[in-house]
């Protein structure tokens, strides 16, 4: 007998010749890693931020990923002959979101040595593939680039992940499948107070509870760059650079993110390049923001109001602390 089942809400569909940015959305419901691909040509650096990464043979050794053709990092890569993928571990978003700039002086702000065959190594990663380049293959607006691995070191450590324009982190499943909600929630208690440290405590609750809000912002039918702008420019002006140094995404994302909120009229631009909302535009950050206050209160509802001032307390601090670092 057929079970039925509610159907799954449908968020938006389309022809991607249509509407590119949704597309993209969609294609972003698929999780990845998150890589840093470096290369070297004499006294020439590339690195970027990449989650195109994928493992293509073993027999062969071989990998892939892409890249635009209008990157300013693909000649070095072509004439380099060797490349290294860094695979990120899950508290390296920083070093994600430096790769993702076009600031030429990235390797001059975090530690790296020379590979074997050349390529700069990321310290700290949780794997790296020095490799020689195979084949270039077309692919759009993007170069498929396959490499050989010459050369592979694994390090301790977790993947991050990125999903939805916005990072993550691997949960495993198997250990509680088969268990009721309350036990899925003992269980992991037990363990997060046993094994994981402040930051990751953070990182993880921060994760979860955006992904609990993440429903109403699909109802909002805005994305997690939208509405992490809104959010910002509701305060202050803003320029690109500082709105990507402030909410954790890709200039691809801020630049679609922006695009979007021009066409609903709800930005404009005034002096020294710095971003504005229209009336009509605060007027929506503040439907968005008392959305986000209802959903706060539902979360913290039975939690001991002075339990969640101590709380605060310690975030404020540890902003503070952080700034002062």
């Amino acid at each position: 007998m057929d079970i039925i089942s509610e159907p799954i809400q449908i968020i938006e569909s389309g022809s991607p010749q249509e509407d590119s940015r949704a597309f993209r959305r969609c294609l972003s419901q698929f999780a990845t890693g998150v890589t840093v691909m470096t290369a070297c040509n004499g006294t020439d650096m590339a690195g970027m931020s990449v989650n195109s990464f994928a493992a293509l043979s073993l027999e062969p050794p071989l990998v892939l990923w892409s890249i635009r053709k209008e990157s300013g990092s693909l000649k070095i890569f072509q004439e380099a002959r060797h490349y290294a993928v860094n695979i990120l571990s899950d508290n390296q978003v920083d070093l994600s979101n430096l790769f993702s700039k076009g600031d030429e002086d990235k390797f001059s702000k975090t530690g790296w040595f020379k590979g074997k065959l050349g390529a700069p190594l990321l310290r700290d990663v949780i794997c790296t593939l020095e490799c020689s380049l195979e084949n270039t293959i077309d692919g759009g607006d993007h170069l498929i680039l396959i490499g050989r691995v010459k050369h592979y070191t694994r390090y301790n450590g977790t993947p991050l992940l990125f999903y939805q324009g916005r990072y993550g982190v691997a949960n495993d499943l198997s250990s509680i499948m088969n268990q009721t909600e309350a036990e899925k929630n003992a269980s992991f208690t037990s363990k997060y107070n046993t094994h994981l440290s402040l930051l990751r405590r953070l990182h993880y609750v921060s994760h979860l509870v955006s992904s609990r809000f993440n429903t109403q912002r699909q109802e909002l039918n805005i994305s997690v760059a939208e509405f992490r702008i809104y959010s910002w420019l509701n305060s202050q002006a803003m320029s690109k650079q500082e709105l990507q140094a402030c909410i954790y995404l890709s200039q691809e994302e801020i630049k679609d993110a922006l695009q979007e909120m021009e066409n609903r009229n709800h930005l404009e631009y005034i002096t020294n390049e710095k971003i504005h909302l229209t009336n009509s535009g605060r007027e929506y950050a503040m439907f968005i923001n008392q959305r986000v206050k209802s959903f706060e209160a539902k979360m913290i509802q039975n939690i001991d109001k002075k339990d969640l001032e101590t709380a605060l307390r310690v975030i404020d601090n540890l902003i503070t602390q952080a700034k002062n670092a």
